[in-house]
């Protein structure tokens, strides 16, 4: 059976009600920091600069699988199994668990180099995060 999509007029206000809500909890707090509503700025984006600045320098600090890794799942949106594919992983059923687990290593050792960085840790202490 295929479906169809259907769009439906939504009014300004519950548009802006259903677009703040997130469809799913981060998780971990370091999600939680990236996560952001599209076409979304802060009200004071001086504030916010130096904590992207802080994260991307904890993403160069990656070595360049990991930062493949992290920009093939979370930039361009590729699957696990195409991922899979790329590193030349033989192709499984239900994706790649090799990949799988590439992107979990990788996210582990980008939330390390965060534990590290002074400035994150403030802004989560901050935030009630940690």
């Amino acid at each position: 059976m295929q479906y169809e999509r259907k769009e439906y007029p939504t009014e300004a206000k519950e548009l802006e009600y259903l677009t703040n809500k997130n469809q799913y909890a981060p998780e971990n707090e370091f999600e939680a920091l990236m996560m952001a509503l599209p076409n979304h700025e802060p009200a004071d984006i001086d504030d916010i600069s130096p904590l992207r600045l802080a994260i991307m320098q904890c993403v160069d600090a990656l070595d360049d699988r990991d930062k493949y890794v992290i920009d093939a799942i979370y930039t361009e949106r590729i699957t696990y199994e195409e991922l899979g594919a790329r590193l030349g992983y033989k192709p499984q059923p239900k994706g790649s668990p090799q990949a799988f687990m590439l992107t979990k290593a990788a996210l582990a050792r980008l939330k390390d180099l965060m534990y590290e960085n002074d400035l994150i840790i403030g802004y989560l202490k901050d935030t009630g995060v940690l």
